[in-house]
């Protein structure tokens, strides 16, 4: 079984985050993809360092792949009858194009559900892109859920997934720092 380095991320991860949030969108535009065709947004990224919900996965100290991960249910999206209340959702995730395909993603959608688990929340949830059905097809491989689809007019994001907290995938141990 593989180990990487988790952590939250620290101000001087900012750069690098932001980095592999516009070597992503690069990426998505050469498959095709209208996903996150915009400058990284620092002031989130920030926001999310000081926060302490941004993560990072980092290998021989190099970060290499990093998601938001909080009690941050989307308004726009998860209703009342939903309980938004009873899960973690993640957010921005991105991985450096030359560690892809090594289920870092997975590991991180993992990490989620450990973190759900210990907050005694039964739930981990993501909106993906509505457009972007490769996407859609990969959270389903990684155990997720379609729970609808949520079209407005001001949002490209809108296909919400779940999976339970205590589903794993990734056969990848993250070992946190500190611990």
């Amino acid at each position: 079984m593989t180990e990487y380095l988790v952590r939250n991320a620290d101000c001087a991860d900012v750069p690098r985050v932001a980095e592999m949030m516009a070597e992503a969108s690069s990426w998505l535009t050469s498959q095709g993809s209208d996903q996150w065709q915009y400058p990284p947004p620092v002031n989130v990224i920030e926001r999310d360092v000081e926060a302490r919900t941004l993560y990072v996965v980092l290998r021989e100290g190099e970060v290499i792949a990093a998601a938001t991960i909080d009690r941050n249910a989307d308004p726009d999206f998860w209703e009342a009858g939903d309980r938004p209340e009873d899960a973690l959702y993640v957010h921005k995730m991105a991985i450096d194009r030359a560690w892809a395909g090594r289920k870092l993603g997975a590991s991180l959608l993992d990490l989620a559900g450990v973190l759900a688990e210990e907050a005694g929340l039964p739930w981990v949830r993501l909106d993906a892109w509505k457009t972007n059905e490769r996407l859609h097809r990969y959270y389903q491989e990684e155990g997720f859920d379609l729970v609808r689809l949520v079209d407005l007019e001001h949002r490209q994001s809108g296909a919400l997934f779940q999976r339970k907290a205590t589903a794993r995938s990734s056969g990848i141990t993250l070992v946190r720092e500190g611990c």
